[in-house]
């Protein structure tokens, strides 16, 4: 138990330096991105005997095939690339939820991960998203956010990885920020700056059965940043 509780007390020491240096980063909140679920809310050390496992589904990438704990899951806050992002991007990379993120150095993500993830249920077309970007607030430089959802034929299958063509071409949803003239319709998107937030109201196509969302929020280009999301959904 002592090497538990040590490697509980490195990965707090990690996420304080983090979170001290860094300059950007967020994860969606709002439905509960995978990042969201299995990372943010479901930790490593949920699996200690004496602690609750807030999601069972999270449950095969909380560790590495040795036992240890995945660290990798602690950086729930930093999928992010310096890229175009998915929209009209003919050299995507192989990896959709993590976007192949230098965080990984260019490898999976523990969000990439072929299992069964929590889902959220989708009950209306109309759907607010919502974005922690506390992590390190960047209001002033935030240029867009854009929405991506599975073809209506999508079926899942949590033994298979996500492809880029498992999702539409076109987003459903694409929202501009302009720092310095904000839109004031809060139907639209609007910037929480007490609480680090970004909120936005999209209209999701319609579906039937279970789809996966995949999110970008796009930084301008004095440091062309973004920040990659997967949403499971239910209907």
């Amino acid at each position: 138990m002592f090497f538990v509780r040590l490697d509980v007390l490195l990965v707090a020491c990690f996420l304080m330096l983090f979170q001290q240096s860094t300059h950007s980063h967020g994860l969606i909140e709002k439905p509960m991105s995978r990042e969201y679920f299995c990372g943010k809310v479901t930790q490593p050390h949920h699996i200690e005997p004496d602690n609750t496992l807030p999601y069972a589904e999270c449950r095969p990438i909380l560790t590495k095939g040795d036992g240890s704990y995945n660290h990798d899951v602690y950086q729930f806050m930093s999928v992010l690339s310096h890229t175009r992002g998915y929209y009209q991007n003919d050299n995507l990379p192989k990896h959709v939820c993590g976007f192949d993120s230098e965080t990984f150095k260019g490898k999976a993500s523990p969000w990439d991960a072929a299992i069964n993830w929590p889902t959220n249920k989708i009950t209306t077309a109309t759907q607010e998203f919502v974005w922690d970007i506390s992590y390190g607030p960047h209001f002033s430089d935030t240029e867009h956010f854009r929405y991506w959802i599975t073809k209506a034929d999508y079926q899942f299958n949590k033994n298979q990885p996500l492809k880029w063509t498992d999702f539409e071409v076109e987003p459903f949803c694409e929202l501009a920020w302009d720092d310095k003239n904000p839109p004031q319709d809060k139907n639209t998107i609007w910037a929480d700056k007490k609480n680090n937030k970004f909120h936005m109201t999209c209209n999701i196509p319609t579906r039937t059965a279970r789809h996966v969302i995949y999110a970008e929020w796009g930084r301008d280009q004095s440091t062309n940043e973004r920040f990659h999301s997967c949403i499971d959904v239910a209907y």
